[in-house]
């Protein structure tokens, strides 16, 4: 699994259990990436399809994960990433989506066969959702 993935459920739900932040509520699932500390990469400046490269560039080998974890900002990615999910899915499909892939140790496989997605479709979907907040977040400021 990319390393947002990993981290990113982690970061999110560790602060929904600590109580930190309610799932599904204000700010997180709004546009105000001040919840973030603003600790993404990226700003109102990039494309979608410079966010698509970014999540490209994720591969799923060890000296990556290693790398990933020495960025903070990629946990407050990953959990930016899991609210789309969760949004867009079901908390038992991104469970499904886990245990296919810890299983099969083949992301892709795993991503095509319980949400019927490749990983370009599912990293546009992101790009995109990750171009709107920044977008939005721009607006209001």
């Amino acid at each position: 699994m990319p390393c947002w993935f990993v981290e990113g459920q982690a970061n999110l739900l560790g602060k929904v259990i600590s109580g930190s932040v309610e799932l599904g509520a204000e700010p997180y699932g709004s546009s105000d990436l001040s919840r973030t500390g603003r600790e993404l990469p990226g700003d109102e400046s990039w494309s979608v399809e410079q966010w698509e490269e970014l999540l490209d560039g994720y591969t799923y080998d060890q000296e990556e994960m290693q790398h990933c974890t020495e960025e903070s900002w990629n946990y407050i990615l990953g959990a930016v990433l899991f609210e789309y999910l969760y949004g867009h899915y079901s908390m038992w499909d991104i469970h499904l989506l886990t245990v296919a892939a810890a299983e099969s140790k083949d992301w892709e496989l795993a991503l095509q066969d319980t949400l019927g997605l490749s990983v370009g479709e599912l990293h546009r979907d992101l790009a995109t959702h990750l171009y709107g907040l920044f977008q939005e977040y721009q607006a209001e400021n």
